[in-house]
């Protein structure tokens, strides 16, 4: 299963990540789940058929704050272990009453523990809380941000970079780039890929631009020389639109490498566009680390 996948990262988390994933959730619930229908359907079983008696309590042990008492029951010459809550005051060698299932006395519990349903009440909770977990952590891995928060006289742009180490993400403000700069490895995910774009394409717009000098904005890219980063790197720039006519667009425009090194022209032949009411974000992604890639980016 790929990591980046939505059963994944439903069961294992996001790789990267701290948040509790489901599989910690499920060490959790199990065995209360487990314990909670083994013990009802005990008693369902027994109540087709109960018998009464009176037996002495043989031992008493505790596990952290939870007491049990251990019994003995003779039933036609054959003897049946059984065991149950302690209630207060009990101790070894006092009687208590007990239920069997007639015709398979194996199958037995302690009167109070019969009648008393209270484990039920929380065994519904456990479910509940279970079922909740469960539909809020799929909401969350499956959550697809098919949409940005732009105003009308705006689009949301950052221009990415990707150089021999390392992918680079410039905020773009109206045209100027600048900070915040986010930086991301090859092989980061796809999941991690798309949310430090989204969260720069949202920052565009809603973050106060910084100027910024070239010289100021080479060294917070962490570069020498914007002549070796355009040798050295592929480029293009991600622009996001909000219409009411026009829907959700992504933009894609490619750029091509100048023969002098100063700089990137845009290469219209090359350029995408997706409406991202009938588009996967993850299709997109594809598309730019593939644009991206240098060995698939033909550049002069």
């Amino acid at each position: 299963m790929k990591s980046d996948s939505k059963l994944y990262r439903f069961f294992l988390g996001e790789r990267g990540t701290r948040g509790l994933p489901t599989v910690a959730i499920l060490i959790v619930l199990v065995p209360f789940l487990v314990f909670g229908f083994f013990f009802n359907n005990k008693r369902e079983n027994l109540a087709h058929n109960p018998v009464s008696t009176r037996v002495a309590i043989e031992d008493i042990s505790s596990v952290g704050n939870s007491w049990s008492i251990y019994y003995h029951l003779n039933i036609d010459g054959i003897s049946y272990k059984g065991s149950g809550r302690r209630l207060k005051g009990l101790t070894v060698g006092d009687t208590i009453g007990v239920m069997y299932q007639k015709d398979n006395p194996a199958n037995n519990m302690t009167v109070y523990d019969y009648y008393d349903h209270s484990d039920d009440k929380w065994l519904i909770v456990i479910i509940l809380l279970g079922a909740v977990l469960g539909v809020y952590r799929w909401s969350k891995v499956g959550k697809t941000n098919n949409t940005i928060e732009v105003p009308q006289d705006r689009n949301a742009k950052c221009q990415i970079y990707r150089t021999s180490k390392q992918y680079i993400f410039l905020t773009v403000y109206y045209s100027i780039a600048s900070k915040p700069i986010y930086f991301l490895s090859h092989d980061c995910t796809d999941s991690e890929f798309e949310k430090t774009m989204l969260d720069c394409l949202e920052t565009s717009v809603k973050r106060r631009y910084e100027d910024m000098k070239p010289s100021e904005l080479i060294k917070a890219m962490k570069q020498q020389s914007w002549r070796q980063l355009n040798l050295n790197s592929t480029m293009c720039l991600v622009e996001y639109s909000s219409k009411e006519y026009l829907g959700d667009k992504l933009s894609i425009e490619v750029g091509k490498r100048r023969k002098d090194g100063q700089g990137f022209d845009w290469d219209s032949s090359r350029s995408q566009s997706f409406d991202m009411k009938k588009t996967d974000w993850q299709q997109t992604i594809e598309t730019i680390r593939n644009i991206l890639d240098p060995t698939i980016n033909e550049t002069d």
